[in-house]
């Protein structure tokens, strides 16, 4: 599987989540899923090779980080 756990504690991790998915259409499982609420769990197997640079530059705005 192609996927990685993202921990970033200064972060509001649902209210950035919650945003990619509302703008975007970006969908990553927040932390606390998994009993880890300062990160999220991010997969792009399906994800076109062309699309990845994109969509995590999507997620990064979304996050209130510089893409």
């Amino acid at each position: 599987a192609l996927f990685g756990f993202v921990r970033a504690p200064a972060i509001d991790i649902a209210a950035g989540l919650a945003r990619a998915l509302s703008e975007h259409g970006l969908v990553a499982v927040p932390g606390a899923y998994f009993e880890a609420p300062e990160g999220f769990r991010l997969s792009w197997a399906s994800l076109p090779p062309d699309r990845l640079a994109p969509a995590l530059e999507l997620l990064a705005t979304s996050l209130g980080l510089p893409a």
